[in-house]
């Protein structure tokens, strides 16, 4: 992948936002649900849409 973005000039990028709240909540968001394991998901109390990773919910969000 990487000779693929240096041959390219492309970037890379990482969103490290998920970690940043799993690291802060890790009291109740569960390793499983941050690293896309698999998991019973979280729903979410205002729209009732069930969540399996961290990520999609913070991009819907």
């Amino acid at each position: 992948m990487f000779d693929f973005l240096r041959e390219t000039g492309s970037y890379l990028m990482v969103n490290a936002y998920p970690f940043f709240a799993y690291e802060l909540n890790s009291d109740v968001i569960s390793l499983d649900y941050a690293l896309f394991r698999e998991n019973p998901g979280v729903v979410d109390p205002n729209n009732s849409v069930r969540y399996f990773s961290l990520f999609d919910a913070q991009i819907d969000a």
